[in-house]
């Protein structure tokens, strides 16, 4: 009978030790799987900012250049005018209607 117990002591510490070797190995893994989870969040977020910020950069833009660009429509046009007034004077044709 003694001979049974230490053949079963003996099974049970090797079936420990497979079981304790096994949840090790699954905690490193799943150790590294959540280390590989948290660096793709960071780049994630990293990744969410840039494309905010060119949103962003882009409405700012947007604001900027609309005004900047009636600006110029306008100026662009009053020279073109000034220039035909300037023409028309030049060669004595203006009449009051012109001006």
């Amino acid at each position: 009978m003694q001979y049974c117990d230490i053949s079963l002591t003996k099974n049970l510490r090797t079936t420990n030790f497979i079981t304790k070797s096994r949840i090790e190995k699954s905690n490193e893994e799943q150790a590294r799987s959540f280390s590989n989870l948290k660096q793709a969040q960071s780049r994630l977020v990293a990744s969410e900012k840039l494309a905010n910020l060119g949103g962003l950069v882009a409405g700012i833009a947007h604001e900027t250049n609309t005004p900047v660009g009636i600006g110029l429509t306008a100026i662009t046009h009053f020279v073109e005018i000034t220039g035909v007034l300037e023409q028309k004077f030049l060669e004595k044709k203006c009449q009051n209607k012109i001006l």
